[in-house]
């Protein structure tokens, strides 16, 4: 039997969260270059997941000297080429991230801080209250194997509120009806939590930043798994 489920993967809270413990930078006026940083590492968050949707028992280690990251160990993966692919994603993800630390775009949002914005009740509580609140999305005579990940993006502003969700995809049909109706239904689930959320914190301020949040559609043969 096939069932029809979808992942919320919290990855994106966690998975790129390693600069806590680095001070402050200065702010830069170059926005445009902060927002060419940022597309290119949105892209290869997409990149990146697309690797973890096939492989969903990865871990990994990033390896330090002081606060430089050398290298980054990846256990869980068999391809040696998709490990190394992996790897180069994440050490440049680090190299860009750290480039764009506690810099604010044009709008002052922030991309990425020594506190990331958090649900308040949990990332486990919210992966079960998003869970309860998307369903794949059935209809007559549309695929029955329909799958990818919809990568939502949205801000959490500096009282824990969340703006406008947008989205981007690795679904080979990004204008499918189902695709959008996914979008709608995790829009909505995401929302819902608004006013849920502790604020990112720069130097102990609480500040709006952008958070990426990949959602998984998948079919699965009479299991359902979560990608972490």
């Amino acid at each position: 039997m096939k069932t029809k489920q979808f992942i919320a993967n919290t990855l994106a809270f966690t998975l790129f969260c390693f600069f806590l413990s680095q001070p402050a930078m200065s702010q830069s006026t170059d926005y445009s270059e902060m927002e060419e940083i940022q597309d290119e590492i949105e892209n290869l968050y997409i990149k990146t997941y697309t690797i973890f949707e096939k492989y969903p028992h990865i871990s990994y280690e990033y390896i330090h000297s002081g606060d430089h990251i050398d290298a980054v160990t990846i256990q869980g993966i068999s391809d040696e080429k998709a490990k190394k692919r992996l790897e180069v994603y994440l050490l440049d993800i680090a190299e860009l991230e750290n480039e764009i630390l506690n810099r604010s775009n044009r709008t002052g949002v922030f991309y990425v801080t020594e506190t990331e914005p958090r649900p308040k009740d949990g990332l486990e509580e919210f992966n079960k209250d998003l869970r309860s609140k998307i369903e794949y999305p059935e209809m007559n005579g549309a695929p029955e194997n329909l799958e990818g990940i919809l990568f939502a993006k949205f801000v959490v502003n500096d009282e824990g509120e969340i703006g406008d969700v947008i989205f981007t995809s690795n679904f080979e049909d990004k204008d499918n009806i189902q695709v959008e109706m996914m979008k709608k239904q995790t829009e909505k689930a995401i929302q819902s939590t608004s006013g849920d959320w502790v604020p990112a914190k720069v130097a102990g301020i609480p500040v709006a930043e952008w958070v990426v949040l990949p959602v998984q559609f998948t079919v699965k043969e009479d299991y359902y798994d979560m990608m972490w």
